[in-house]
């Protein structure tokens, strides 16, 4: 029989006989990351970001081609409050400043809608006053011309074929009035140059937006096209895109 002292003896021999053992990798990395660990977690950081960013991007785009639809909207409410005070005929493209004076001048769709969204025109010239209304679009950042009116609208080109009464016009919801544009401030519907001139299709993803005569907006999924080269099949849906009732100016 072992005393109390005896006991404590033996077993400080027996601790003091036990090895140490070996401390494990992860001891000895004091909690860290291996480097295959860090990689993976730098892989999963990269695919997230690159996820988030498309995503954010989307959604930038999105929120431009809204904005942009926006402004045509409101030049549709423009051009119903132009034509209500000229007895109900829809702005021109371009048209003679004095219809009573045939030499007095040209003014442009412009500078007639302008009075209409709240525009000075007489800063028509500075850049960054347009970047500041509706004339621009948000997507654009080179061009101020980022909206054109059809040339089917043009009083010097067509005469008084361009003169046309919203009681007179029978295809409203298909007839474009403005669209999206990036070189001049006129849609041409000629063809080869609707895309070589106006060049509808730079933003937008190439769908452009286009404002129709019954004052909706709405982006263009088609191909964009003029009449004359459109397929056979579509070829009359175009030319009522294009031209009042479906009929060129010189025939009508």
């Amino acid at each position: 029989m072992y005393t109390s002292k005896q006991m404590w003896s033996l077993s400080k021999k027996k601790v003091m006989c036990v090895k140490r053992l070996p401390e494990s990798r992860a001891t000895k990395s004091h909690g860290g990351f291996t480097m295959l660990e860090m990689l993976v977690v730098l892989a999963i950081l990269t695919i997230l970001g690159a996820l988030l960013f498309g995503s954010f991007r989307k959604g930038l785009e999105a929120s431009k081609r809204s904005a942009c639809l926006s402004n045509l909207r409101n030049f549709g409410v423009a051009v119903f409050s132009y034509a209500n005070d000229h007895s109900g005929e829809l702005p021109m493209d371009e048209a003679l400043r004095n219809p009573s004076n045939p030499l007095g001048g040209r003014v442009r769709w412009r500078e007639l809608l302008a009075p209409y969204i709240g525009f000075d025109y007489t800063r028509a010239s500075q850049p960054e006053a347009i970047r500041h209304s509706l004339f621009a679009c948000p997507a654009e950042t080179e061009s101020v011309n980022c909206y054109a009116m059809n040339v089917d609208l043009n009083h010097r080109l067509y005469g008084e074929a361009a003169r046309v009464k919203q009681v007179a016009l029978h295809n409203a919801p298909t007839y474009v009035l403005l669209c999206d544009s990036y070189k001049t401030e006129t849609l041409w519907n000629q063809t080869g140059k609707i895309l070589d001139w106006t060049q509808p299709n730079r933003r937008h993803g190439g769908h452009p937006n286009f404002l129709y005569a019954d004052g909706h907006a709405a982006p263009f999924m088609d191909e964009i096209c003029a009449p004359a080269e459109a397929p056979a099949d579509r070829r009359e849906s175009y030319n009522k895109m294009f031209y009042v009732n479906g009929i060129h100016p010189s025939s009508r």
